[in-house]
């Protein structure tokens, strides 16, 4: 791998690691951008695709198509894809987990409704079908292949989100865990938001909106300040998370963000939106995702307040309750749902709605872990 390194906070220079195949895979995406137009055009295909030949044999190729009007006509991108690319994720092969029991000893406990239980069985079966192991082919030729050469058997979260992700790993792993996320300032989320803040600067210097740059750049400095001040440990020499358990013990604290929660006008039917902003996009209205829901509902719950665990029961019962019913309906777990609605599966952004799915099944199985479902109360929609 070619590594271009800046200085420290050079918003000039971002950090740019590359590799000779993914070099050529950028490239391959320009163009097949320009074939197939936005509509047809899923930029992650083509990052995920294994070489079949040598690096140099495919380079050749793709210089000899043929361009008129400079765009490859669809016919012979196809072509060339087939015969010098695998299936994209070909690379990770479907393995059975060794450790998987159909019915765990202790399995949700405070789940009494059958058809409840017997769904979150189906859901927990999932697992199975989200294993994979890096093929042999990818330690045998790994500079055919995008794909890290992996140790052991990995959880995906489904669809075209074929590799792992250490944010699905999170509530894959921690399905029926209970660890306090929203009393901790993460280290390494606020690394990754420093870093954005820097590309964010070095790109709008580049296009003339000094403005834009200097602000994020501003930004930037005045997070890896903070990075250094409340991060840094002295003792163990390493940057480590910060606990805020004293905060969230504050009952007037809790009382005010859980009254802000109610008349945010984010809370809906069926869960909890994104946003108010409805753009079209993913990470907005109406859009609700699970680990947002998990994290919201888990610190209502641990907040030692009555009445937030109450409202954080009932956004879980709303979210179970759209889960089921979208499950019934499609026979899939779903990457995100439209809270306006129970059932109703979420939409926008640049692919298409995926299934599987690591963090929605997660998600669902915590929640019945820690609420339970009664005998008595219905799982349809209300």
């Amino acid at each position: 791998m070619q590594v271009t390194t800046a200085p420290c906070g050079d918003a000039s220079a971002p950090v740019k690691p590359t590799t000779p195949l993914i070099s050529f895979l950028e490239r391959l995406q320009s163009a097949a951008l320009a074939t197939l137009g936005p509509d047809g055009f899923d930029p992650k295909l083509y990052v995920d695709l294994p070489l079949k030949t040598d690096l140099a044999a495919a380079e050749e190729a793709f210089a000899r198509l043929p361009r008129p009007g400079g765009v490859i006509p669809v016919s012979d991108l196809d072509r060339f894809l087939g015969a010098y690319f695998g299936e994209a994720g070909s690379d990770l092969v479907h393995t059975e987990p060794e450790d998987f029991v159909a019915e765990p000893e202790g399995f949700l406990p405070k789940v009494e409704n059958p058809k409840v239980r017997a769904w979150a069985l189906e859901v927990h079966s999932l697992w199975k079908n989200l294993t994979r192991r890096v093929s042999d082919e990818v330690r045998r030729r790994p500079e055919r292949h995008t794909l890290l050469p992996l140790p052991g058997p990995v959880v995906v979260p489904g669809s075209r989100f074929r590799e792992v992700y250490y944010w699905d790993s999170y509530w894959t792993i921690s399905n029926s865990s209970d660890i306090a996320t929203t009393s901790i300032i993460p280290v390494d989320l606020n690394a990754f938001i420093y870093k954005m803040e820097l590309d964010i600067a070095f790109f709008a210097k580049l296009i003339g909106d000094n403005s834009t740059s200097e602000k994020f750049l501003a930004a930037s400095e005045a997070r890896q300040a903070a990075i250094k001040s409340i991060f840094w440990n002295s003792e163990m020499e390493q940057w480590l998370d910060y606990w805020l358990i004293n905060l969230c013990k504050d009952g007037t604290m809790v009382e005010k963000v859980l009254k802000s929660l109610q008349s945010s006008g984010l809370l809906h039917v069926a869960g909890i939106a994104t946003s108010l902003s409805n753009t079209g996009q993913q990470w907005d209205f109406p859009n609700g995702w699970a680990p947002l829901q998990h994290m919201i509902v888990e610190g209502l719950a641990n907040s030692g307040s009555k009445e937030a665990k109450s409202v954080a029961e009932d956004i879980a019962i709303r979210w179970i309750r759209t889960n089921y019913a979208a499950y019934m309906k499609t026979g899939a777990m779903h990457e995100k749902y439209d809270v306006e609605a129970c059932g109703k599966i979420g939409g926008g952004g640049e692919y298409k709605p995926q299934t599987g799915f690591g963090w929605s099944n997660g998600v669902v199985l915590a929640f019945l872990e820690e609420f339970g479902w009664p005998h008595d109360r219905e799982i349809d929609c209300q």
